[in-house]
């Protein structure tokens, strides 16, 4: 029995003395253990970032009517909670990246050792370990990094994040997160992008294209690599039905359907480009470029994005036809037969019926390179640049043909008979052939006419050197609805609108003519003298001997015949006698801020404004007198809801409503027989006042209906002539102004400006300026601001036959000028 015991007691000794050895290094390895959890838990940062999540987001600018037209963005995301997204998307996430996320406690041990074994064997990583958790973890707080610490800590803030969120914040932080490639942050934005809708709207094979890219958002791009997403794609549906997301049916007909993606955001980019930037640093000085770019904000405007796109169009047109005046600068590049295949293969071969177009990108530190870009309609786009293809002809039979892509153009000497050699000013032959001014090679921009098809002829065209911009204003509101800066935003983003300082020749005296009708002492029928006068500028200084456009003399003048054919002694001779001060006085009223020199000169509009601020100055007219900042931001909405505040100072009295109608009144007959008589065929009431600074550098109009105020500036940056005497406000901008208010009114009744209280009518003699006889034939209905009507009658002796008359012979007996005697 003894010796049967000692075998017992020995399996009993080593059976002891092996769980001495086990409990000894379960205490070591649990002090090891703790001690490295200790370790590498030192500084771990806390989940107050994820608990008070705020991502970047776009900021977003709307239109007057909601529609987008702009974003701006450090990240390009739109948070969207959880259960605005389908249970589809989910699902599809799941089972592509982590199937057991609602099952593990934030790290899964079977998939780290399955994923493992499987880079062991393959001698390279070929699948990853990481839960939802995990990648939430390295996201958001430790970063890229890859090291074995690192990923240990990974794992102790993966299990501690599970203890503090739930499993669906956590996978709301994910779906928000997580990048998708072509800057989009989180499933909203690549939703929008991918297949033009929101998340919500997203089908099964949709929501398995999304779950596809986060592994590797480059090489699965459906745009870039369609096969590579196809496969991972129908690998993501094999996956949601091995984990009982969706049936084999659903799989096998979400698999059958084709990739479709747009692979585009909204169509806005082109909208209303110099407007949003404009808005954009103004609300960056308020709020901070942090704010304007992370905070996610919609921002909504005055814009009427549609009227806006509209008058891009307008002035793109107006300035080519004065382009057309001043003659051909010659193409934009000669490119080789090699360099027009390398274009092709880069832009890929286009379907039959598109056409492409030539754009030169900057590149810093190197020069320029030529892109092609496909569009979809050659009328929408109506002006191309393209290559010409070959020259073939003689004489003035020649003809360019020209490559557009997947098609071809024809262009003759009729569609380029305006292309003599540039000159604004001086007169040069015009082409008698088109191998004058083409060869193989050259990049020209062709007009697309209405009706053409592939292989039909084309209009030559160019570029536009000449600048313009363009404002339009609701004087009610002061909403700026469309505002251009400029003929091309990416070649040249400076605002001519708001930063450009311009003379604005005679489009200033409406500002003159308003301080008279202020001061009480001039109104419409008040009779000055347009003759030839010395002044001595600065007290004795220099002589100054001011000249009228047709460098001659009328004699004695109403006021209102004055401004409607822009004379500029009278001018001269108001500004003179109510002084210069009070003229400035009453610009600054009207809204004119800037710097305006205190001398005669200002009565010819030589001091530099702003389209923007003139144009609102007139909008007070046409708003009754009431000066008021014109406004482009109407609110700014945060995400939550709240709206920051954007309201304009309140509105301010410039001028009394009788003084602004009878100002209005006097402008009418700019339209009516002056100036701008061209814009009468708009058969509207309508006022406004052409304007040209010396030797053609500037030219200007600007005018008003009841409801619509625009302005319109032509001319070089360079302060270049823009031509000779054609070159005026009322043959350069105001053709340009009519196409817009024409576009702008569409639909509007027409309304006359209403006359208010304070204004009064009287039956004057227009040679005289007092008040007609009752039977006078020749008297004419005159508006005044009330207590400034003639209060004498003018008494004529009858004259007898063969008697000299007293009135001045270049009047007519209702003292209009002959038509034509001015352009």
């Amino acid at each position: 029995m003894e010796k049967a015991a000692k075998p017992l007691d020995r399996v009993r000794g080593w059976a002891i003395r092996g769980l001495l050895i086990f409990a000894v290094g379960a205490g070591v390895g649990g002090v090891v253990l703790c001690s490295l959890l200790l370790y590498f838990s030192r500084g771990l940062p806390s989940f107050r970032s994820l608990e008070d999540y705020r991502p970047p987001q776009v900021t977003r600018f709307v239109d007057r009517s909601g529609a987008v037209v702009a974003e701006v963005f450090e990240e390009k995301r739109t948070v969207v909670p959880l259960p605005h997204v389908p249970l589809r998307i989910r699902q599809a996430f799941l089972a592509a990246e982590d199937a057991d996320f609602y099952r593990h406690p934030g790290m899964d041990l079977k998939g780290i050792l399955r994923a493992a074994i499987r880079n062991l064997l393959a001698g390279r990583k070929v699948e990853g370990g990481s839960t939802i958790t995990q990648q939430v973890i390295k996201t958001f707080i430790l970063g890229p990094e890859k090291s074995y610490e690192r990923k240990i800590r990974e794992l102790i803030l993966a299990m501690r994040l599970e203890t503090n969120l739930s499993k669906n914040d956590i996978l709301s932080l994910y779906l928000n997160q997580i990048f998708f490639g072509h800057q989009c942050y989180g499933v909203q934005e690549a939703s929008r992008f991918l297949f033009g809708k929101d998340v919500s709207h997203i089908a099964l094979e949709e929501a398995a294209l999304l779950a596809a890219l986060p592994k590797s958002p480059a090489r699965y791009s459906p745009i870039r690599h369609p096969e590579a997403a196809l496969e991972r794609r129908n690998w993501v549906l094999s996956q949601m039905h091995k984990n009982g997301f969706i049936t084999e049916m659903e799989a096998r007909a979400a698999r059958a359907r084709p990739l479709h993606v747009v692979g585009k955001g909204a169509p806005y980019e082109e909208v209303a480009p110099y407007y949003v930037e404009h808005c954009r640093q103004w609300l960056e000085e308020r709020l901070g470029p942090e704010a304007l770019l992370r905070d996610g904000l919609r921002v909504e405007l005055a814009l009427d994005g549609e009227l806006n796109r509209a008058a891009q169009r307008i002035l793109s047109d107006g300035l080519r036809a004065v382009e057309r005046r001043q003659g051909f600068r010659g193409p934009l590049a000669n490119l080789s037969a090699d360099e027009v295949r390398s274009l092709r293969q880069r832009a890929g071969e286009g379907r039959h019926g598109r056409v492409w177009t030539l754009r030169r990108e900057p590149r810093e530190g190197a020069d320029p390179v030529w892109r092609a870009r496909w569009v979809e309609s050659a009328q929408e786009e109506k002006y191309l640049r393209v290559p010409v293809r070959q020259v073939e002809g003689t004489g003035a039979a020649t003809v360019a043909v020209l490559d557009l892509g997947d098609a071809e153009a024809r262009l003759s000497l009729e569609g380029a008979r305006w292309a003599r050699r540039f000159s604004p000013v001086t007169a040069t032959p015009p082409p008698t052939s088109i191998a004058d001014i083409l060869r193989p090679g050259d990049v020209v921009e062709i007009e697309i006419p209405a009706g053409w098809t592939p292989g039909g002829e084309v209009r030559l065209s160019q570029p536009p050197l000449v600048q313009g911009a363009l404002v339009v204003i609701d004087p009610a509101t002061r909403h700026v609805l469309a505002l251009v800066g400029g003929s091309d935003f990416i070649e040249s983003p400076f605002n001519r609108a708001t930063q450009a300082r311009r003379q604005p020749g005679s489009a200033f005296k409406p500002i003159i003519y308003a301080a008279a009708i202020r001061s009480g002492a001039y109104h419409p029928a008040s009779i000055l003298m347009d003759s030839p006068e010395v002044y001595y500028l600065g007290g004795g200084g220099a002589a100054w001997k001011p000249q009228n456009f047709e460098r001659t003399f009328l004699g004695p003048v109403t006021l209102r015949f004055a401004l409607a054919h822009s004379i500029n002694t009278v001018a001269v001779k108001l500004i003179s006698d109510l002084g210069v001060e009070k003229v400035i006085q009453v610009g600054r009223e009207l809204g004119i801020r800037s710097p305006l020199l205190p001398n005669l000169s200002l009565a010819l509009g030589t001091s530099e404004v702003s389209p923007l601020e003139l144009t609102n100055a007139y909008a007070t007219l046409a708003a009754g007198g009431n000066f008021a900042e014109p406004v482009f931001v109407t609110a700014v909405v945060r995400p939550d809801g709240e709206r920051l505040s954007v309201d304009p100072p309140d509105p301010r009295p410039a001028l009394s409503p009788a003084e602004a109608y009878v100002l209005t009144s006097m402008l009418t007959d700019v339209i009516e027989e002056g100036t701008g008589r061209r814009a009468a065929r708009l058969n509207r009431p309508m006022a406004g006042k052409t304007g040209t600074a010396s030797d053609h550098r500037d030219a200007w109009f600007v005018g008003f209906s009841p409801d619509l105020a625009a302005g319109v500036w032509v001319g070089f940056d360079d302060h270049s002539p823009l031509g000779t005497s054609w070159a005026q406000g009322a043959g350069t901008a105001l053709p340009i102004w009519i196409d817009l208010m024409e576009r702008a009114l569409r639909g509007r009744p027409r309304e006359p400006f209403p006359v208010p209280e304070g204004v009064v009518m009287a039956r004057i003699d227009p040679r005289t300026g007092k008040l007609a006889a009752p039977q006078d034939p020749e008297a004419r209905l005159e508006v005044f601001v009330a207590g400034t009507e003639p209060n004498q009658m003018e008494e004529r002796p009858t004259s007898q036959a063969g008697e000299d008359d007293e009135t001045p012979p270049e009047l007519s007996g209702t003292g209009r000028l002959p038509e034509g005697l001015f352009r």
